[in-house]
């Protein structure tokens, strides 16, 4: 590899995996790319919160690098100080996250390196930033020069990399099975909460399915999933043989939401999880998006993007009452999937910036 071709990424990080898994999901699509996370850690929240307003007031200035450097003693912990006095040099900083967002502004003045959020933060916004890549949620009114618009979030999931993992998961798991679902349950927001029925229901709709037609369920729940169905689930699915791997987030587990991913003909999703929907639109398997009750009559901007996605044949948007016979159909359909391909979008933007392709 010749080292005069390759890109020098710093990935800053929250330390919340739906965030900094987006940045990831950029960086691991771009070729001769050598990256380094730094966890970022402040000495507290208000030190945090000084740093972002003192962005929002002064970003747009090209400051002195000693005062950036005092800003950054005055708020970073000691540790995340010392990671970033060891860069040497870096083409670009790629961030997921409003805490990060100031620090990636004034660290792209101090190392003079190509700025990219991955979400719109708050408050500093995007305009200050070389890059911004969006999802259609958060695509302005306007579209700005720096804006790269995907329809959801940059992610780690591709059809290529589930197919290598799959591989490597059947030598160590016995699924006999001709046909797997996967069910990616979420938790509750403003605008949607989740009934311990719904799931009753819908696990009875699936335990009956298998029966019938000889299908496993492989299951996971959020970090947003409320314990009441967590519990729920334990007790119905876990250690059984119609869900051999069963991953709930307020336990240990041995396999992961990539392991579902890659095992599954099938995927259902609650609607209420945007990320987690467009992670199994980019998959590469036929989706069902399931509908669960809602708190209020206003509709998440996430319903549009839905309503589009449903455009394609291999996705159905539905209620808790339709979901046997979508399933059924959709197993019975032969389809070409076209999966989303946000991350590659996010990626080329990155290296269009760069001037690198």
């Amino acid at each position: 590899m010749n080292n005069r071709k390759v890109i020098y990424i710093l990935i800053l990080s929250d330390q919340k995996p739906g965030h900094y898994n987006q940045s990831l999901g950029v960086v691991e699509r771009i070729d001769n790319c050598q990256y380094h996370v730094i966890n970022v850690a402040y000495q507290g929240k208000s030190h945090d919160n000084l740093l972002r307003i003192a962005t929002c007031i002064f970003g747009r200035y090209l400051l002195p690098k000693k005062i950036i450097r005092f800003c950054l003693k005055l708020t970073l912990s000691s540790k995340t100080l010392s990671e970033i006095a060891s860069i040497q040099h870096i083409d670009a900083i790629i961030s997921t996250g409003s805490s990060v967002a100031a620090l990636n502004l004034l660290l792209g003045q101090l190392l003079n390196a190509q700025t990219v959020t991955c979400r719109h933060p708050s408050p500093v916004g995007t305009d200050l930033f070389d890059l911004a890549i969006l999802p259609q949620t958060s695509w302005p009114k306007q579209k700005k020069p720096n804006l790269c618009q995907t329809t959801g979030g940059p992610n780690r999931i591709s059809p290529e990399k589930l197919q290598e993992h799959a591989e490597i998961l059947r030598r160590n798991i016995n699924i006999s099975s001709s046909v797997t679902i996967g069910l990616l349950i979420g938790g509750g927001d403003r605008y949607h909460t989740i009934c311990p029925q719904t799931i009753t229901n819908l696990l009875y709709i699936l335990r009956t399915l298998s029966q019938e037609f000889d299908l496993k369920i492989l299951l996971a729940t959020s970090r947003r999933t409320p314990s009441t169905i967590n519990n729920l689930i334990a007790k119905d699915m876990l250690d059984t043989l119609v869900c051999p791997i069963c991953v709930l987030a307020d336990r240990q587990n041995k396999y992961t939401v990539t392991d579902i991913f890659s095992l599954s003909d099938l995927l259902i999703v609650t609607e209420d999880s945007f990320s987690m929907v467009c992670e199994a639109a980019s998959s590469g398997r036929k989706l069902v998006i399931l509908g669960v009750t809602r708190r209020i009559s206003k509709s998440p901007k996430q319903d549009l993007v839905y309503s589009e996605m449903e455009q394609m044949e291999h996705i159905k948007w539905v209620q808790i009452t339709e979901i046997k016979t979508t399933i059924l159909s959709l197993l019975k359909q032969k389809i070409v999937i076209e999966p989303l391909r946000d991350s590659e979008i996010a990626a080329n933007a990155v290296l269009q910036l760069l001037g690198r392709n």
